[in-house]
């Protein structure tokens, strides 16, 4: 046989209940909000990083692009230097083939 209870037995249950949902709520509710708290600090200090790690890359980046920019500029140079020396070995080569042909129709004439 149940014996209901009365109603300030009844009462006292449901406070205690109540009480109880209320403070698993809110530590639930302390522990995201610590847990928030981490992940944004977390989040900054990445942030942070990366900030300071595309400085970093984009003057590696400036640096390789005024060498790129330097060693095109010692290549030019070196071209034109080439082309002038290959110019005059054409020349002396046309100059001496030339002497040669004049002394084979000096010999012959």
């Amino acid at each position: 046989m149940n014996i209901p209870l009365t109603a300030w037995e009844q009462i006292g249950v449901v406070v205690l209940f109540t009480v109880f949902v209320i403070a698993l709520l809110k530590w639930a509710s302390t522990r995201e909000r610590n847990w928030q708290s981490f992940i944004s600090d977390r989040d900054e200090v990445w942030q942070k990083w990366m900030n300071d790690q595309n400085l970093r890359e984009n003057e590696t980046l400036c640096n390789v692009t005024d060498a790129l920019a330097r060693l095109a500029d010692k290549l030019d140079d070196h071209d034109k230097r080439v082309d002038e020396r290959l110019g005059v070995a054409v020349e002396t080569i046309i100059t001496r083939a030339s002497e040669k042909m004049e002394n084979v129709r000096k010999k012959k004439a």
